[in-house]
């Protein structure tokens, strides 16, 4: 970057000695040349304190007011600085085109080689619009109206192309570019409220017989039952089969305890001697566990036969509601022997 800042002053200072001498002396006006110079000056210095982007507007002024090739290859150096390697590129080949055997041999090779690197770094956009007259942007920078008369050079990179027209609705598409390509670039304009689904066709109901014949009345049922969704199926009875285990366990541990206390009873009455309050308490006590064995193991056989039934309907009951499977209908009936669980299949 250095190199190229001497390198653009000293050119500058090659040309504008006096500045005036750089402008082309036909067509302008003195006035035109005379700001063209202050502008061109008021660009050299503004490159030269790293303001680009400022001093290419200086550049490009100068040389609209009073057009002269020297001022391209100022403008295509801070171009060149810039990144933006299409408009370099353009720049220095009008600087070779317009300078002729103006342009000193050693400038001319020198230029010759930044347009050969530039040329390895951008790429073409082929831009067209479904309508003519859109306007074409590319990165927010407008490049022309459809039709456009060629493809558009723009840098190796991501770059976002846009059209747009009065009474369409502008279309918009992202494209990555490598060096050297063209891709073709096809938008879209749709009418505006075109792009609006269309309503769905009436659904066809009773009405006039085409053949003549009459009315023709509905065929089949028009009605679709409503899915129905795997909640709406009963759930197993997960507590009820809890409560069942719990009265098992319940009766399981009272039966060895009313065991132990039974063989202790039958031991006090082998003995000989036996204390008169001890034999009452441990037959009280085999008794009373006894009675809540059954009690407990009655209740598990009652929990286990109606989680059982709502467990069967559970497991035959379809989506619908209606009773599938093996089992088409069960029923808990209570007996002197106990609790039956009586199916029908």
């Amino acid at each position: 970057m250095t190199m190229r800042r001497a390198a653009i002053l000293c050119a500058a200072l090659l040309l504008a000695t006096p500045v005036t001498h750089v402008f082309a002396q036909d067509g302008p006006t003195k006035a035109q040349r005379d700001e063209a110079a202050s502008r061109f000056r008021k660009g050299i210095e503004l490159y030269n304190e790293g303001d680009n982007q400022a001093a290419l507007a200086e550049f490009k002024r100068a040389y609209a007011l009073a057009p002269n090739y020297a001022v391209l290859y100022n403008i295509g150096q801070v171009q060149f600085q810039m990144q933006d390697y299409p408009g370099a590129l353009s720049a220095f080949e009008r600087y070779l085109s317009e300078g002729g055997n103006r342009v000193p041999a050693s400038r001319r090779a020198e230029v010759e080689r930044d347009v050969a690197k530039l040329k390895s770094r951008v790429g073409f956009l082929d831009i067209s619009a479904s309508v003519d007259g859109a306007e074409i942007a590319i990165d927010d920078t407008t490049v022309g109206k459809s039709p456009l008369a060629k493809p558009v050079m723009v840098s190796a990179g991501r770059h976002r192309i846009t059209a747009s027209r009065d009474g369409r609705v502008a279309a918009t598409r992202i494209v990555e570019i490598a060096s050297g390509d063209t891709v073709d670039v096809k938008l879209e304009l749709p009418e505006n409220g075109s792009s609006a689904a269309p309503a769905p066709p009436p659904t066809p109901g009773p009405g006039p017989d085409p053949t003549g014949a009459g009315t023709k009345p509905p065929t089949g049922d028009t009605t679709t039952p409503e899915p129905t969704t795997p909640d709406d199926r009963p759930g197993i009875p997960w507590i009820g089969w809890g409560i069942t285990g719990a009265l098992a366990a319940g009766a399981t541990v009272c039966g060895i305890l009313a065991l132990s206390a039974s063989s202790d009873l039958e031991a006090e009455r082998g003995r000989q001697q036996t204390d008169a309050e001890t034999l009452p308490d441990a037959g009280t006590k085999t008794t009373g566990l006894a009675l809540a064995t059954d009690i407990l193991a009655g209740g598990a056989i009652i929990a286990a036969g109606v989680s059982l039934y709502f467990t069967v309907k559970a497991v035959n009951a379809s989506p619908s509601g209606e009773a599938t499977g093996l089992v088409k209908e069960t029923r808990v009936v209570a007996g002197p022997r106990g609790v039956s669980v009586i199916g029908k299949f």
